[in-house]
């Protein structure tokens, strides 16, 4: 090894530590809520809110805790159990059990991730379908102090939040989570993007084709010529825990007698495969008897 060689390779390694390091690139994908008013079809696709939130740190919470949930209401020992089928239905390895009133859960993996997760499937999990236009109250959007007093000037109504307002119902849904047989997470053939396929129950099937149609006959009865339909076109919403989900509206041209509820409903737009996962474990497991709040 000769003189010139390690002048050169320690000139070389000299430049290496002066030249500033280089970063990795991180591109950013943010989730936004997809409002979906394509013809509906047998299968029905709809837009959805994402449920997830953006990833943070996940580095385990060396706590040694388990993490505990307060209760409103008294069924504490129905709610760890649905809160525990939830859990398997997504594969994630932890133990539910409710002690004094309170749900306790052990987190086999505890990190920031595997919290915003079970955060996500303590949600109440109500689910409920309206014709849209004839249960409005008033106008909307509206702030949240509207449409409280609203809500309060008589029964029978409740709030719903879309798009960052908050809207009020008559609180009749067509649907609810006893007309649901199943929710799965698929992926859509048409688009390769996640999705949760909805099944209905025999009463479920004539509830959503009953909807339906009445969604599209008004529709029609709205028609002008010379107006496309769907400028005329009436809508229902897809309401999960207060939040329209989705407002798909109904081609009457294409769909004059509403849509037949045998091939179920398909939610697609805005999910992660993680996303999606959940709010079909919240659904097929129907809804939580008691409210949970995070100690």
């Amino acid at each position: 090894m000769n003189d010139d060689f390690i002048g050169q390779l320690r000139r070389q390694l000299v430049d290496a530590a002066d030249r500033p390091p280089r970063l990795p690139v991180l591109a950013l994908a943010w989730l936004r809520p997809a409002l979906v008013t394509a013809t509906v079809l047998a299968a029905i696709v709809v837009g959805v809110l994402a449920l997830g939130v953006p990833a943070g740190d996940d580095t385990p919470v060396a706590t040694g805790d388990s993490v505990s949930f307060r209760m409103v209401g008294s069924d504490a020992e129905g709610t760890a159990a649905v809160l525990q089928d939830r859990l398997d239905a997504i594969g994630m390895t932890a133990s539910v059990r409710a002690d004094a009133g309170h749900v306790l859960v052990d987190l086999a993996d505890d990190t920031p991730a595997s919290r915003r997760t079970l955060d996500n499937l303590t949600r109440p999990g109500r689910l409920a379908m309206y014709d849209w236009e004839p249960n409005l109250v008033g106008e909307g959007p509206m702030s949240l102090q509207q449409a409280t007093d609203l809500t309060e000037r008589a029964s029978g109504r409740s709030m719903v939040e879309h798009e960052g307002g908050w809207y009020v119902l008559k609180d009749t849904p067509a649907l609810t989570n006893r007309h649901l047989a199943s929710a799965e997470q698929i992926i859509d053939r048409a688009t390769g993007d996640p999705g949760v396929a909805l099944t209905f129950t025999d009463a479920g099937k004539t509830a959503f084709h009953d909807l339906t149609r009445d969604v599209a006959r008004r529709g029609a009865a709205l028609a002008a010529p010379g107006v496309a339909a769907i400028d005329t076109a009436q809508h229902f919403a897809i309401v999960v825990d207060g939040r329209v989900t989705a407002l798909p509206y109904i081609d009457y041209e294409e769909n004059p007698n509403g849509v037949d509820g045998e091939g179920g409903a398909q939610i697609t737009g805005g999910f992660t495969s993680q996303t999606a996962r959940e709010l079909a474990a919240v659904l097929d497991s129907g809804p939580l008897p008691g409210g949970l709040t995070r100690q």
